[in-house]
């Protein structure tokens, strides 16, 4: 007697996807700069400025709370010292900065981590009206101290939730380009556009990377 006998196996690949959103108004900013110091071509100012706690630090999903990068707000002062070099010629302008991010006190048992960021960039004037510029942003955030105990259990499962890993260094290229007009009823008036992609990013654990962000702006001098 013969017996042949025969397996089949079938490849099921499953795979689950989950999403979720906050949005609202975040922390307000205050700031200004104090020149400190007039080369002639270049000049260097102080940054000193104050993030006021007014986003929200409750935020939740179907009734659960939101982990710390979802949140509108740190939900506490923080203090935005700074230094900026701007130099310039007929053609070019290009310059330097360095600011941080210094939390002061806790809220609900947390503060979000310290965070410093060094950019520098340089602009080509192509027309009186016309300009165009490269920016490269490097920024550093650590850990969040101490811990929010409503996500106390949500961390297990959350890595977004865990106070350990909340850490991060990133780096950034901008490439913006601005208009000036000049005369006519729209005189003084500036639009300037920047789409910004990340070119390397290094996490302390699983965080929410970025894909790309563009920035808009509209300026009147007068």
């Amino acid at each position: 007697m013969k017996m042949d006998s025969m397996g089949e196996g079938m490849q099921m690949p499953k795979m689950m996807k989950h999403s979720m959103e906050s949005d609202g108004l975040g922390d307000l900013r205050l700031s200004g700069l104090y020149q400190i110091a007039d080369l002639g071509h270049a000049r260097i100012h102080l940054n000193l400025g104050v993030s006021v706690p007014t986003g929200s630090t409750d935020e939740e999903n179907n009734g659960m709370l939101l982990a710390y990068p979802m949140q509108l707000g740190s939900g506490t002062w923080d203090l935005l010292p700074g230094v900026t070099y701007n130099a310039q010629n007929e053609d070019l302008s290009w310059g330097a900065q360095l600011t941080g991010t210094f939390r002061t006190g806790d809220n609900k048992g947390y503060s979000l981590g310290h965070a410093g960021r060094a950019q520098a960039w340089v602009a080509k004037n192509w027309a009186p009206t016309i300009s165009t510029s490269l920016r490269i942003n490097n920024e550093v955030w650590g850990c969040v101290d101490g811990e929010d105990p409503r996500l106390s259990m949500a961390k297990m499962k959350n890595p977004l939730a865990n106070a350990d890993l909340q850490g991060g260094f990133r780096t950034e290229l901008g490439l913006g380009v601005n208009y000036y007009h000049q005369g006519g009823t729209l005189s003084g008036h500036r639009l300037a556009a920047e789409f910004i992609f990340p070119i390397h990013e290094n996490f302390d654990g699983i965080q929410m990377e970025r894909d790309w962000s563009l920035m808009l702006g509209w300026q009147y001098a007068f």
